[in-house]
């Protein structure tokens, strides 16, 4: 037995022994001999760049790498931030056994240095790879005078842009783009992307950033942000640039100026907009956070206004930020912005019951106007403690007008149940105040951190409703009635957090504490009358709290990681209706277990699986004491003894890249499954749709593939991408009192080439067959399935004497629907002709149509447990536009 324990101990340190002689190590430490704590070890092949593997330094500046396994030259690359990098090459021959580098000192970026050691790796690549980030050197990329960052990613090979500017990097959406390794004026993109030019840029890197909440808390979580850092050049840190858009034609408009100061780490920004295209050309989120009027009327995939009608949109605002001493951080924003849109709504549904089949038509024509303004202010400190403030408040006003016709009938008789006439006028306003405070101190090492939150916000809405219907079928059924609707409510989240090193991970222990009183006063009164209809009103006081104790534990060994551990809250709801002087209150314990892991077989190629279990309280929103008539024939009425829902989420992802061929391999899946879920009961009389929220006594569940491969296909980085998507799913609802089970499958499949520009010419196009089929369990003959399609080009040509042609085609299919005879065949084509103009083409010309065919036309369709409805709707159509714009640039110069 003796023996075998010295033969295992041998062996064990012969294996040690073997262990240090393939490792490559050092210490890393500024001028001043301080050891830079995570600092990026990066190897790469000497000939081309390619990344091998990486490494980062421990808090005392030490670091290890294996040494690579074949015969070659190879760079070894230190970086840290606002350092410069530090090229140390070596040759791995098979008498290499390892070496310690010893001390590496590396310099802050100000400093200039000269060292044999040091070397170029020759010149730039397009596209390299260091460590989990992939860069992207914008000196590689020849781009039209005046291009945005937007333009430049429109040439690198992995991103797809959206027409309003969400970015896709290799199937990834980018949720947050940086400059400089911090945020411009928000969370907003395409500020970014549409504003900063590329003449400017050095290049941009693509990583995984941590959360919102770990950089404000310093403790880590699981949730990561796909993000773009833009690195500007170090000559390019000063000055200003912008530029100013008139666009007129035949009573279109879309005008538009910015403008940028940059002097160092001190940056302004101003902006204004007046359009009626229904196009913003900036950041649309920008318009929705600075006084939030605009938030929900435009899409992120298309920037473009999807609300309903012709709209008129203005817009506003002044940003200012700024860093001193690398310790103190300052932004503060302004905004107001409006929007108003006009015209019609038709639409349909049909409704499945037992007893009767029924179609409502609902038809009306509106006018509505919001505007709003918002502060929001921003300070960070960073230095022995941390101390992280924000403060966001704004006020908004709303004004509409509607005239709506509403019908019900009955599909077997063919009878008409009810024709009523509503016009409807409301004006309202709100205020908003938004706090967050947080401090964080690092105590006995960099990972145990502990961190105290307060957030106290505030509300008030009121709104004026006048309502006068008319029943045509009984003419002498006319309801004139006015609701007076305020509220306001206070709330304060509190939350206590200490992480500590335990073992090779991280335990995290949170306690976090929410309380939320809101007053809410609905008075309903006939026309004339100061009689309050206690049926369609409701003044009640509602009270939320809760407690929340966390419990995790972070943990890595070598390519694999997990974050697991669970929460425990408690929750408590109080309401009190002081018309008829009830009160009740509910009570909730949920366990809400969390596990989230990932195995590295190397970077860039990963598997990852996440489950969480959710448990969630009915809100105010469902709990409402009493009926809403507010939108007939629609009556809405709360259940004040709806149960908790359950939701079990479970996703994998499966991602592996190769920098060489830029191939992506890409599989996700998700499975949500939910128990006594929240759904609705309809009960249908001859003149109303009452729906009331329900606890359904079934499971729901949803099922998501998907799966991609994009890659390089040539020397002229022309890029493919192919996917494929399929999900269903189940819900169910009850229409008077009868359960209905609704199934949906779909199957997309996906296909985009990039076409890099070269001899003057780029191209991007894009096909998506898709194939839907919804089921319902009653009512059959509601059935639906059907193959539609969409496809979208991109065409881009530049002439001689700086012309350029470009235009867009989006075509779009969906098949007709049996009971309604009704289809959507749709080709939007969009072109333009623009001339530039001066020694660094800042003046531009342009001619464009808008939808050449005229054939845009608002249209959904979808499919509820409930039944089938198809909207269509007015919007944006064919018009001209003659466009002068004046870019200027003196970024560079004092």
């Amino acid at each position: 037995m003796a023996r075998i324990i010295v033969i295992i101990l041998m062996t064990l340190h012969g294996f040690a022994l073997l262990a240090q002689e393939n490792i490559l190590k050092g210490k890393v430490v500024s001028p001043d001999s301080i050891p830079l704590a995570y600092a990026t070890v990066n190897i790469l092949t000497a000939r081309d760049s390619v990344f091998y593997s990486y490494s980062k330094t421990d808090k005392e500046g030490k670091f290890e790498v294996p040494k690579p396994h074949h015969d070659n030259a190879y760079v070894m690359v230190i970086t840290y931030p606002k350092h410069s990098d530090l090229f140390i090459p070596f040759y791995a021959g098979k008498e290499f056994k390892g070496i310690d580098f010893g001390v590496l000192k590396i310099l802050p970026d100000n400093f200039s240095i000269k060292l044999e050691e040091v070397v170029a790796v020759g010149k730039r690549r397009l596209v390299t790879q260091k460590g989990d980030t992939i860069e992207y050197n914008f000196d590689r990329l020849k781009l039209d005078p005046n291009a945005r960052v937007e333009d430049a990613l429109k040439e690198l090979p992995g991103f797809r842009i959206g027409s309003g500017g969400q970015i896709l990097s290799f199937g990834k959406v980018i949720q947050q783009v940086l400059v400089d390794g911090e945020l411009f004026f928000g969370d907003d993109p395409t500020l970014i992307t549409k504003n900063i030019r590329a003449d400017i840029v050095d290049k941009i890197q693509i990583y995984e950033d941590v959360s919102e909440n770990e950089k404000i808390t310093g403790i880590p979580d699981s949730e990561k942000r796909n993000t773009i850092n833009v690195k500007l050049k170090e000559n390019k840190k000063v000055g200003y640039f912008g530029s100013v858009e008139g666009a007129y034609l035949n009573g279109t408009y879309n005008n538009l100026f910015t403008v940028n100061r940059f002097n160092g780490k001190e940056k302004m920004f101003a902006y204004g907009l007046l359009s009626n295209t229904g196009k913003i050309g900036m950041g649309y989120k920008s318009l929705s956070a600075n006084g939030g009027a605009l938030g929900g009327e435009f899409s992120e995939a298309s920037g473009n206004y999807t609300g309903k009608g012709i709209p008129t949109v203005y817009g506003g605002g002044m940003n200012y930020a700024n860093i001193w001493n690398d310790k103190h951080k300052f932004s503060a924003s302004f905004g107001v912005s409006g929007i108003s849109a006009s015209g019609e709504d038709n639409s349909f549904r049909l409704i499945n019951s037992d007893a009767i089949e029924l179609r409502y038509d609902n038809n009306a024509e509106y006018k509505r106007d919001n505007n709003s303004q918002n502060l929001k202010l921003n300070y960070e400190y960073q230095g022995s403690s941390n101390f992280y403030f924000d403060l966001n408040t704004g006020t908004g006003q709303t004004e509409s007008t509607s005239s709506t016709v509403s019908k019900i009938t009955n599909l077997q008789s063919g009878s008409l149940l009810n024709d009523l006439l509503q016009q409807r006028t409301s004006d309202g306003d709100n205020f908003s105040l938004n706090m967050n405070l947080n401090w964080n101190k690092k105590l006995r090492n960099e990972k145990q951190v502990l961190a105290v939150g307060v957030s106290p916000n505030f509300r008030r809405s009121r709104n004026q409703l006048h309502v006068e219907s008319l029943n045509n079928l009984q003419q002498s059924t006319d309801d004139r009635f006015n609701v007076a609707n305020s509220s306001e409510s206070n709330g304060l989240n509190s939350s206590l957090k200490l992480s500590n090193p335990i073992g090779s991970g991280i335990l995290i222990l949170g306690y976090t504490n929410d309380f939320s009183e809101s007053s809410n006063d609905i008075k309903t009164r006939s026309e004339g009358s100061n009689i309050i209809d206690s049926a369609f009103s409701g003044v009640y006081d509602y009270n939320h709290y809760s407690n929340k104790f966390d419990s995790y534990y972070d943990w890595k060994k070598g390519k694999f990681s997990t974050y697991f551990g669970t929460s425990i809250l408690f929750e408590e709801n109080r309401l009190k209706d002081k018309l008829d002087e009830n009160s009740f209150s509910n009570n909730f314990i949920f366990l809400q277990p969390q596990m989230n892991l990932r195995f590295d077989f190397r970077k860039d190629y990963s598997v990852r699986l996440n489950y969480s279990h959710v448990g969630s309280a009915p809100g105010l929103g469902y709990l409402q004491p009493f009926k809403s008539k507010e939108s007939l024939p629609y009556v809405y009425e709360g259940n004040r003894f709806l149960e908790a829902e359950h939701h079990d989420n479970l996703n994998f992802v499966f991602h592996n890249f190769r920098l060489k061929k830029m191939r992506v391999f890409r599989t996700t899946a998700n499975l949500s499954l939910k128990n006594n879920a929240i759904g609705y009961n309809t009960l249908i009389t001859d003149t109303s749709f009452i729906y009331k929220p329900i606890n359904i006594a079934k499971m729901t569940s949803s099922i998501n593939l998907s799966s991609s491969f994009s890659i390089e296909v040539n020397k002229h980085k022309d890029y493919l991408m192919l996917a494929l998507q399929t999900g269903r799913s189940i819900n169910y609802s009850s229409v008077n009192s009868s359960e209905n089970q609704l199934t949906s499958i779909f199957y997309t499949f996906n296909s985009s080439f990039s076409y890099f520009k070269r001899k003057n010419f780029r191209f991007a196009i894009n096909m998506s067959p898709i194939y839907e089929s919804m089921s319902y369990s009653k009512n059959t003959e509601l059935n639906y399935k059907g193959l539609g399609f969409g496809g979208s080009g991109d065409i881009a040509y530049s002439l001689p004497f700086r012309f350029t042609i470009t235009q867009n085609l989006n075509y779009t299919y969906r098949p007709e629907y049996n009971l309604l005879s009704t289809s959507l065949n749709r080709l939007l084509w969009n072109a333009a002709v623009k001339k530039q103009f001066g020694k660094t083409s800042q003046y531009g010309l342009e001619l464009n149509v808008n939808d050449l065919l005229n054939q845009n036309n608002g249209f959904n369709r979808q499919q509820s447990s409930i039944g089938f409805s198809e909207n269509r709707y007015t919007v944006v159509r064919r018009y001209f536009l003659l466009t002068l714009k004046w870019d200027f640039n003196k970024m560079g110069e004092e």
